[in-house]
């Protein structure tokens, strides 16, 4: 019997290898099908796509009548793989007689570390998992803070693969969660007054303002230079935002400040998509929704739990809102990308869940391919089956979308990371 199993070690990396896929049923990726194709990789890229046409000689030939290929999918956010940083400190805090407010100033570090790299901070091994539900790249961002740092894009290879990492500076992951911990602030206004004027402390800089005396360079300098990149419109911002009132006020501050801006989590983006489509801000979408709350009282809990029942539906409304906020996206025009972060759960049976939900289909395979690709600034060479486009390649028995349709081989970069192994 044949199963599915990797075949790249996870301290080795596989080599890019030549190949054609015969016979076999392409979705691009954009919503066009080329059928009976053959698809040739050499070096790690797509050289050829020949509709009908016989497969060249001298390469491995693997026959996909019956079968589907897609384009690799992308995890849009992953936390998973980041080397544990240390924690955010509050500097010394200056005299009061010299510096007001006593609580707030330039060397504020609570949570504010934009410098952090997470390409020079990497704990990642291939996920197995991933693979088998189609998944090839994905973007780590820091979790921890309201300047989290710098977020790299990585292909699903193992730590020998020279390329694995497509950018190492993707973007800048941001928050209104600053953490815990003692000193200023102690709150959201707080943190949000925090966020701005380090922000206008960047930007002064930009402007060629002296920030501080002598020669010594101050520790929070890093900082606002690693924001230099943000304010300079180089480096798009990736906030985390969930209720529909934080995406508004990352909108705000994304337009005070000038920077692009790319909301991630989003579970409540569906009550803003019209703010959204008109911003042209795109969305990385948390691809769970949770577990759907119920107004059935179980007879064994009833006097456990008092909750009146008008508090029970409005959390069912609540929950199909955020279930369904991927179809008003949809509607409105704005471009997303699925993420998987904080559920164990596989990326592609919750997007299965969500077009069962009555997100179109066309729309789904786009959010994991050419979407995502575009969104992540890699849409010039990855999201899409076509010649010249590295060879992120996934191999199905069927339809994505259909639960029963399995994933046989993957290649990233060309090369063979899950294949069958008879047994």
């Amino acid at each position: 019997m044949a199963t599915v199993a990797g075949v790249a070690a996870q301290t080795q990396a596989p080599q890019p290898t030549a190949f054609a896929i015969t016979n076999v049923r392409v979705e691009v990726g954009t919503g066009d099908v080329v059928s009976n194709a053959v698809v040739v990789v050499r070096d790690g890229r797509i050289s050829e796509i020949r509709p009908g046409a016989a497969a060249p000689t001298g390469i491995e030939v693997i026959d996909g009548a019956g079968k589907t290929l897609y384009p690799g999918f992308f995890d849009g956010f992953s936390s998973r793989g980041i080397k544990a940083s240390d924690p955010p400190t509050v500097a010394a805090r200056p005299g009061q007689g010299t510096t007001a407010p006593a609580d707030f100033w330039i060397g504020n570090r609570k949570g504010i570390t934009p410098e952090f790299r997470v390409a020079e901070n990497l704990d990642f091994a291939p996920d197995r998992a991933r693979w088998a539900s189609g998944v090839t790249t994905t973007m780590i961002s820091p979790t921890r803070g309201g300047m989290r740092g710098v977020t790299a894009l990585l292909d699903l290879l193992p730590a020998d693969a020279a390329d694995r990492v497509l950018n190492p500076a993707c973007g800048s992951a941001m928050s209104f969660r600053l953490g815990a911990g003692a000193g200023y602030p102690t709150n959201l206004l707080g943190g949000i007054a925090l966020l701005r004027q380090v922000l206008a402390d960047a930007q002064a800089l930009n402007e060629g303002a002296v920030l501080y005396e002598g020669n010594t360079k101050p520790a929070w300098m890093a900082s606002l230079e690693a924001l230099q990149p943000v304010i300079r419109r180089e480096m798009v911002v990736y906030f985390e935002a969930n209720q529909a009132r934080e995406i508004e006020r990352a909108i705000a501050i994304s337009e005070e400040f000038g920077f692009r801006l790319v909301i991630v989590g989003g579970r409540e983006a569906g009550r803003v998509a019209t703010l959204l489509a008109e911003k042209k801000i795109p969305v990385i979408l948390s691809a769970d929704p949770g577990t759907p709350p119920s107004t059935t009282i179980p007879a064994d809990t009833l006097n456990q739990d008092a909750s009146p029942m008008e508090w029970r539906e409005e959390r069912v409304t609540r929950w199909r809102e955020i279930a369904l906020g991927d179809q008003a996206l949809e509607r409105a025009g704005v471009t997303f990308a699925f993420s998987s972060d904080g559920t164990m759960a596989n990326l592609l049976s919750l997007v299965r869940a969500r077009i069962g939900r009555g997100l179109s289909r066309g729309q789904a395979l786009k959010s994991l391919t050419s979407d995502a690709a575009s969104l992540l600034g890699v849409g010039d060479r990855l999201g899409k089956v076509a010649v010249g486009m590295r060879a992120n390649l996934v191999l199905m028995s069927g339809d994505f979308a259909d639960e029963k349709s399995s994933v046989e081989r993957v290649w990233v970069g060309g090369r063979p990371v899950l294949a069958p192994e008879a047994k």
